[in-house]
């Protein structure tokens, strides 16, 4: 009767427990997919609110940050080059702390040139400080690892960074 009980309860903990996993993995896949929709559509605004707050003092404040995503935005187009597919895959990797739940995810490109296309895999470090309630991101093919860890020090040395590919055809 009393490991019954304890089954029991141990049963019951693991559904708990894998309720919650399940629950921010939603929500990173919900927020991921939103911030990329966002960079498609030139919503820069909607973009800069699933960027790492670190990135974004760096850019020069989230007025600035929005000016030069504007500005560059304004230059794909004038080059005559358009975001054709934007998304996110699943997760590669994933840690918890007692801070933060980090982890990777990779991103896919597609924008057309002229009658090219540029593709290309990156990866996103999705960053949380609230179990799993609001994501942060951060694109690793947009520097070094070693830059993005000055920049975010809390980021896990178990967090393995993989690289780009890319391809123009």
């Amino acid at each position: 009767m009393g490991k019954k009980i304890i089954f029991s309860i141990l049963l019951l903990l693991s559904f708990g427990f894998s309720a919650k996993a399940q629950e921010y993995l939603d929500s990173i896949k919900s927020q991921s997919t939103q911030m990329v929709n966002a960079f498609s559509k030139g919503d820069y605004g909607k973009l800069l609110e699933f960027t790492h707050p670190s990135i974004i003092k760096i850019m020069g404040g989230k007025e600035t940050a929005t000016r030069l995503l504007d500005t560059a935005l304004h230059q794909l187009k004038e080059s005559g080059i358009t975001v054709e597919e934007a998304k996110v895959g699943d997760i590669i990797q994933s840690l918890k702390s007692n801070d933060t739940i980090q982890c990777m995810l990779p991103q896919y490109l597609k924008m057309k040139m002229g009658d090219k296309f540029y593709s290309s895999k990156n990866y996103l470090l999705g960053i949380s400080y609230n179990n799993g309630k609001r994501w942060y991101f951060i694109d690793t093919n947009g520097g070094t690892e070693e830059s993005i860890r000055k920049m975010i020090p809390e980021i896990s040395k178990e967090i393995v960074f993989l690289e780009a590919e890319k391809s123009f055809n």
